[in-house]
């Protein structure tokens, strides 16, 4: 009787030890997560900020200067309008 006490005994720290470590492991990744409590609506514009995307002109592409920016219209005729980022040289969509 005391043989199978001792094995229980081990068995249960065994499993409260994985239950542990499991719970540890997937709790370090929940820091990182604070983007997904963002509306989605909100994650596009971002991306506007940074990069002009496939659908913005090239960074080969030249515009004019104007009022110390320089400005594409882009598709031509488009009204949508574009800036030079005078850091990363990327085109940002004027919003």
């Amino acid at each position: 009787m005391g043989t199978i006490a001792v094995i229980a005994g081990i068995v249960l720290v065994a499993m409260l030890g994985i239950t542990g470590l499991v719970l540890f492991l997937r709790g370090r990744g929940d820091d990182d997560d604070d983007w997904a409590d963002e509306p989605a609506s909100m994650i596009p514009a971002e991306d506007r900020m940074f990069d002009s995307g496939p659908q913005g002109p090239t960074p080969t592409m030249r515009g004019e200067m104007k009022d110390g920016y320089e400005v594409l219209e882009h598709p031509a005729g488009s009204s949508s309008w574009w800036y030079r980022d005078a850091e990363s040289g990327n085109w940002v969509e004027w919003v």
